[in-house]
């Protein structure tokens, strides 16, 4: 189970914030996710669709769960984007991917 929070640490609001999530290789989304605003699954990636607007200091959480079949050192990608940043902010997560025996 993952949990993203976004937060917009500026002083001002924003609009059009979007969170894509990239899976790698092995891993399956579980589900529909739990989030604010719907979402889609492009390839290896989660797209929520943007937010409309998002106030100063606010927190949005999104959360999914991911089925793993593929063992070892696994790294999933999140993307922001927003009217005010074109340029994505990214997070990357690893986590260590065990068989069940």
């Amino acid at each position: 189970n993952y949990s993203i929070k976004v937060t917009n640490n500026g002083t001002r609001a924003d609009a059009q914030v979007q969170l894509v999530v990239e899976l790698p290789r092995g891993a399956t989304l579980v589900g529909q996710p739990d989030a604010p605003v719907e979402s889609s699954l492009n390839g290896n990636q989660i797209v929520f669709a943007p937010l409309p607007s998002m106030k100063a200091k606010e927190t949005i959480e999104y959360q999914f769960t991911i089925h793993w079949t593929e063992e070892g050192q696994q790294n999933v990608r999140a993307l922001v984007t927003s009217q005010n940043r074109s340029v994505p902010v990214t997070k990357e997560e690893g986590i260590e991917v065990y068989r069940d025996r």
